[in-house]
């Protein structure tokens, strides 16, 4: 019989199950494995994507460390929510190099529509030929 749920935590945590578990990582992962259907049952559809987002959030927060079992379900509860405020943090640090390397553009030049640049002609070879805006760019 197929165990979903054991064969999604040894997935995500790198254990090939099929040729080569040891006896401690199969009691590691039954560990977890039972403390997972602790909370959700037998009810297993679901549990196996829960699971493989659990370890993406994982790989966010904790890039450079392994999943284990035990880390799986010691942070089963707060992982996502950690995931979700470092990828904002990122989300905020990144609007803020934005804002500052964006500070010395003039917003609204009806001219070169804040490129700070305006085609002039265009030469021979087909190229857009351009000089700085007259209007923004000092």
């Amino acid at each position: 019989m197929t165990d979903l749920i054991f064969e999604a935590v040894c997935e995500v945590c790198n254990f090939d199950w099929k040729d080569g578990i040891t006896k401690d990582q199969r009691g590691r992962v039954n560990a977890a494995v039972k403390q997972i259907r602790d909370l959700y049952g037998e009810a297993t559809d679901a549990v196996p994507m829960m699971i493989h987002e659990r370890a993406a959030a994982w790989a966010v927060v904790y890039p450079q460390i392994p999943l284990t079992p035990q880390s799986l379900t010691g942070n089963w509860s707060t992982i996502l929510n950690a995931a979700e405020a470092l990828r904002e943090s990122e989300k905020r640090k990144q609007t803020e190099r934005r804002r500052v390397t964006n500070a010395h553009a003039r917003s609204g030049c009806q001219t070169c529509g804040d490129d700070h640049y305006v085609v002039v002609m265009v030469n021979a070879q087909g190229h857009d030929v351009s000089m700085p805006c007259p209007d923004c760019n000092s």
